[in-house]
């Protein structure tokens, strides 16, 4: 259907009202095939939407492999492709813990480290995952920071996913006391996932004394939440649970707060729009 579609010379280039294209929807469902079609009839694999999402974002944060190997494949660069907070695809997959996902976006960064001979010799040295040897991932797109100055290692502890806080804790150059924008330390977000395991890796990453972590946090990784209950809150990241308070912005699709960042004076990047709102409900 799709390709008829596209034999009839449809605008595959059109974005709809809030700048995506057909690319980005592809990308965003997981739609290979596709995407691939769109690609061969020269679909712009850069193009931001008014959000500064690419495709690359939406593929990376559906954990959807095939379209960001593809992606990636055909040139996209993860480490230009941030959106208006300076969140890159990394950002994106450490979010939802897609360590698949991620070691493509890692692997990719080394290879352009290899390719323009810009080596980072202290990653190249660093043993990785309890092994020996020069690892395959680059260490200078994991240290991308967003508008709240957070690596993807703090999206990562902060959601609880253990995979992705082993595979870039490995990486990570930041100081232990680096705080984020809204002074918040990477042992803080540790301990926002409530995961025993995650808080002792990052404590002993920060050789701080495990000791001193609440023992009243659960021992078991959290399962997954439905997705229909849960959404990112555009500041921490953290997903929202859709009985609890939010502020939303009208004008400015995707765009959620949870109260906790509200509170700490977290707002609309267009200063002049009006946050709405939102009543908890059951």
């Amino acid at each position: 259907m799709v390709k008829l579609i596209l034999e009839k010379g449809v605008d595959i280039a059109v974005p709809d009202k809030i700048g995506q294209a057909a690319l980005h929807y592809a990308a965003e469902n997981g739609h290979s095939e596709v995407a691939r079609l769109l690609l061969e009839k020269g679909a712009d694999l850069t193009i931001p939407s008014k959000s500064g999402i690419t495709p690359l974002h939406f593929a990376s944060y559906g954990g959807h492999t095939q379209v960001t190997r593809l992606l990636l494949e055909r040139g996209a660069d993860h480490l230009a492709a941030k959106d208006i907070v300076g969140i890159t695809p990394l950002h994106y997959a450490s979010v939802n813990g897609n360590a698949e996902v991620m070691k493509l976006l890692l692997e990719e960064g080394m290879e352009r480290e290899l390719a323009t001979k810009h080596l980072d010799m202290l990653s190249l040295s660093m043993p990785y995952g309890g092994h020996d040897g020069p690892p395959r991932y680059s260490s200078n797109n994991a240290e991308f920071r967003d508008r709240y100055s957070r690596t993807p290692l703090f999206y990562a502890a902060g959601q609880g996913h253990i995979e992705a806080v082993d595979m870039l804790i490995a990486l990570s150059k930041i100081d232990a006391n680096h705080k984020d924008g809204l002074g918040r330390t990477l042992s803080w977000w540790a301990a926002k996932s409530e995961i025993h395991r995650i808080i002792k890796m990052v404590h002993q990453w920060a050789k701080e004394p495990y000791d001193d972590v609440v023992e009243a946090i659960p021992t078991k990784e959290r399962p997954k939440a439905e997705s229909d209950k849960f959404r990112p809150c555009d500041a921490c990241m953290r997903n929202i649970i859709s009985n609890s308070a939010t502020y939303t912005c009208d004008l400015c699709r995707y765009l959620d707060i949870c109260q906790e960042c509200f509170n700490l004076g977290i707002r609309c990047l267009d200063s002049s729009h009006e946050l709405t709102f939102n009543q908890p409900h059951d």
